[in-house]
């Protein structure tokens, strides 16, 4: 294991309630897919769960940390590189509530995900709008997209959101691409963040220039793997911007599962499966 402490860097004043304990975000090692969980205060969150088949990960992993209820699961957007291993997932573990960008859509087996949330497990598949926010014990997730939901991209349709957590902040955007980004930016929300979930496991279409330029951060998660990497992700123009920024940039393919611990002082902890160089190109 790895274990690096960082103080990202501050930005214009602004008054915290700090929590006392931490919060954890763990980026789990599903391939050439998406998996991400966050736990606070005793409560923990799934956002996305792999491929099909991704659940013989993702179970094991939430059974050694003693997870057996999720207080929200998040299936960012219809393509199965995401949403594919949550069926598997939310068959074996209790869940409160699940957030998507669609209730119905034409992709016949993510309907057949919202359909067994809603009927099968009986809970709301709620569809959040920009500015909807709940909390995770102390920390605070606020949804900004997408700001539209009739891009013909399905990447663009993505969840975007933003967790706050004392001094920290994190988004998250799911696969969300150039069009999206710039809907974002054009809304007005508040995306300048510490730390950046990459688009699109670091595709050429996703972290715009002008993107990186308005979240301003310092710290970027990459997931991605060489198997099944068709698309060879991520892109090395996309790794140049991030170079050009001086980022710190962690990725799956080199790292495994990473772990950041975050407390309320704006302590950063990142700790990794893998040892490895960190480079970005």
């Amino acid at each position: 294991l790895l274990w690096f402490v960082f103080m990202p860097g501050q930005e214009d004043e602004v008054t915290y309630d700090v929590p006392n304990g931490t919060a954890e975000f763990h980026f789990i090692d599903v391939g050439q897919a998406d998996c991400s969980l966050l736990i606070c205060d005793g409560q923990a969150m799934l956002i996305d769960a792999g491929n099909p088949g991704c659940e013989d990960i993702v179970l094991p992993y939430l059974q050694e940390l003693g997870i057996t209820h999720l207080s929200a699961v998040v299936a960012t957007h219809p393509h199965a590189d995401h949403y594919g291993g949550l069926p598997g997932v939310l068959k074996e573990v209790e869940f409160d509530t699940f957030y998507s960008p669609f209730r119905l859509h034409p992709s016949g087996n993510f309907n057949s995900l919202t359909n067994y949330v809603a009927y099968s497990r009986g809970k709301e598949v709620t569809v959040p709008t920009q500015g909807q926010y709940f909390y995770l014990g102390s920390a605070k997730i606020t949804f900004l997209g997408p700001v539209h939901t009739d891009y013909e991209d399905l990447n663009d349709t993505s969840l975007v959101f933003r967790v706050d957590y004392g001094e920290v902040s994190f988004m998250f955007t799911g696969d969300m691409e150039r069009v999206a980004e710039n809907d974002l930016l054009d809304s007005g929300v508040n995306v300048k963040a510490d730390i950046l979930k990459v688009g699109h496991h670091g595709s050429e279409t996703s972290s715009t220039r002008e993107f990186l330029d308005f979240i301003n951060c310092e710290y970027a998660v990459i997931s991605c793997n060489e198997d099944g990497n068709t698309f060879l992700h991520p892109r090395q123009n996309t790794l140049d911007r991030f170079r050009e920024d001086n980022m710190t940039l962690y990725r799956t393919d080199l790292h495994g599962t990473i772990v950041l611990v975050v407390n309320g002082q704006g302590e950063l902890a990142f700790t990794t499966a893998k040892t490895t160089t960190m480079r970005i190109d």
